[in-house]
């Protein structure tokens, strides 16, 4: 929380700000054989466009060999297409981590008023936990570190179905 209200929130202002998806997660992305769509615009609003990249992302953050956790070519695959400027690079790190502590957080609180829904409620718990688990090791310098890396990455080019 410390982290977000010095390093994040303050510049929250400053970022682009859109219409939102604001919960692109696996479960409301359909694949077809001519591309990716989405499902569920019940969380959308006028929110920074950033947003949208740090809560996808942090839904690839599973692998805690690699310092964004498996995020990394997401995050390059969304800046070829949308370029991210010095400040989304600084504060990326921070939306993802604010995403997996909020989804933990409501969530339990969730559960606990609707006991009969926690299964369905809880379902991304442990993934968030671990995702942030995997963020926290990462201090602000290593952060940018790491979205830098990211960034020199090439993603990978997508298959003949248009899917990688």
């Amino acid at each position: 929380m410390a982290e977000h209200a010095e390093q994040v929130a303050p510049h929250l202002e400053a970022l682009d700000w859109q219409i939102t998806h604001n919960d692109p997660s696996p479960h409301n992305i359909l694949m077809t054989d001519s591309g990716a769509g989405f499902i569920d615009f019940g969380d959308g609003g006028w929110n920074p466009r950033l947003q949208d990249l740090a809560i996808a992302a942090g839904h690839m953050v599973t692998d805690a060999q690699q310092p964004l956790g498996g995020a990394e070519m997401l995050i390059a695959g969304y800046a070829s297409v949308i370029p991210l400027s010095a400040l989304d690079r600084r504060v990326l790190v921070g939306l993802m981590r604010a995403r997996q502590a909020a989804l933990v957080l409501i969530n339990g609180w969730r559960s606990h008023l609707f006991p009969d829904q926690a299964a369905y409620i809880n379902k991304n718990v442990a993934r968030a936990e671990r995702g942030l688990a995997i963020l926290s090791r990462l201090d602000t310098l290593a952060a940018q570190a790491a979205i830098e890396k990211a960034l020199s990455a090439t993603p990978p080019a997508p298959n003949q179905e248009g899917i990688s």
